[in-house]
């Protein structure tokens, strides 16, 4: 039995809010996380005169792979955020048009990257593992 397109959207919008919640907090964990690794390694090529370079080597390829992840999980965050829009404008009749599934929505890159720009938790990534890379690189 084939669901209604009304019925079978209201289902996809709660799987998209389940899904923004899944990414927030996964970015949110895996950046800190990595973060935290990688000022571990730094603390610890401060302390340690074995494997120096190797401590450094981890410690920026742990602050990397932080911001990384942080730019992933907040894209496919924001994706999911403007296809919930698209949703909820087709339920309240702004669009005429049923929207595509989410597999198969790709939203136009300006409007992602604005919405990725107002997340101040990007930016809060940012500015924080710069500022643990630069204030490393300038203590030593």
């Amino acid at each position: 039995m084939r669901l209604p397109a009304e019925d079978r959207y209201k289902l996809q919008y709660q799987e998209i809010g389940n899904l923004v919640r899944h990414y927030s907090t996964t970015r949110s964990a895996l950046t800190s996380f990595l973060a935290t690794v990688g000022l571990a390694a730094f603390a610890n090529y401060h302390s340690s005169e074995k494997h120096l370079f190797l401590f450094s080597l981890v410690g920026n390829f742990m602050l990397v792979a932080a911001l990384l992840a942080c730019v992933h999980f907040s894209y496919q965050c924001e994706r999911a955020n403007l296809y919930a829009r698209t949703l909820w404008n087709w339920f309240s009749g702004k669009e005429q048009e049923e929207p595509a599934s989410f597999a198969d929505y790709h939203p136009p890159k300006m409007p992602l990257v604005v919405e990725m720009l107002k997340d101040g938790m990007n930016w809060l990534c940012l500015l924080g593992i710069v500022s643990f890379v630069l204030g490393f690189h300038y203590s030593t």
